[in-house]
């Protein structure tokens, strides 16, 4: 996703299986901080 908001509109509920790909230079540290705010639901408090 190019930015928050395209994760936030892509409509996943509770329960559903998303798959993380990026490309790139700081691909893996990107997935890795999307997984651990999707596994936290998104609190990054």
């Amino acid at each position: 996703a190019a930015s928050v908001l395209n994760l936030m509109t892509l409509g996943a509920m509770h329960g559903d299986e998303v798959i993380l790909a990026a490309e790139g230079e700081a691909a893996q540290s990107s997935v890795d901080a999307v997984a651990e705010l999707v596994a936290t639901d998104l609190d990054s408090d």
